[in-house]
Parts: C-alpha cells; structure tokens; sequence
C-alpha cells in the first residue's frame, strides 16, 4: 500500500518555509510517501520540489501554469465538492474546477483512497483562503 500525504499552502507562503516544505517533501519521498498537491504558486511548488518523481500533481486544467500534469478533476469530484461547498452557487466556473481539484487531492483519483496526512502553511496558523477548511467543517 502507497503511504500518500497532501502537501499545500498559501500561495503567500514565505521563502523560508518554503524551504523547509521541499526538505519536508525529500525526507518523505526517501520514506517512499507518494505527494499530493495542486501546481499552485509557493507551497505547492515547493513540496513536488521534493517529491521529485514520486507525485501526483492535481491541475484544475491541462496546461495551468504550463504545468505538464493531465490529472484534471472529474465529474465525481465537481459533484463531491458541490455537496459540501455552502456556496456552490456563487462559484465561477474557475472557482469550481479548483474546488474540484482539491477534492483528488485528498481523496486520489478513485475518491476513496485518502490521504495519510496533510501538510499545510497558512498565515499565522490559521484556516483560511479560497478553500477554507472552516467552510466544510460540521
């Protein structure tokens, strides 16, 4: 069985962290952790730094960022995230298929195989940003 992590953040998150995420990712890559993430500026970028070869790069599109991953969310993921989103409604489309890719972040391509542990930098500590994990507590 793969021992898989999440690695994500701000895009805000600061240099030194973002330094300390890539070792973070090396060490786990060495303990045969498989990444999880989503090829956003800052963290993101940071932990596939580490993971080298042994990651799975979620893109809310093929091409984001020129990014060359063609792991885009599927349906069941829109459907997931629109389940437990308290705003679907008010979401672009854009806001939609990152909503959704943060989904196979979590759960895999599958949406039934989780992820071990997540690995996060947000300001001071705190949930925040367009994906909140307030908003999907309860």
């Amino acid at each position: 069985m793969t021992k898989i992590y999440t690695g994500i953040g701000s895009r805000e998150t600061p240099a030194s962290v973002c330094v300390r995420m890539t070792a973070i990712a090396q060490r786990l890559r060495e303990r045969g952790f498989l990444l999880r993430s989503g090829a956003a500026e800052g963290a993101d970028e940071a932990f596939e730094a580490g993971a080298e070869d042994l990651k799975e790069i979620w893109v809310p599109y093929v091409g984001f960022r020129g990014h060359p991953s063609r792991l885009v969310p599927t349906f069941d993921a829109f459907d997931m995230a629109a389940k437990f989103h308290p705003a679907w409604h008010r979401c672009s489309p854009a806001a939609r298929r990152f909503h959704a890719r943060n989904v196979h972040q979590v759960l895999g391509v599958d949406l039934k195989t989780p992820t071990s542990h997540v690995i996060c930098w947000t300001k001071d500590g705190k949930a925040s940003g367009g994906d909140s994990v307030d908003r999907f507590r309860n």
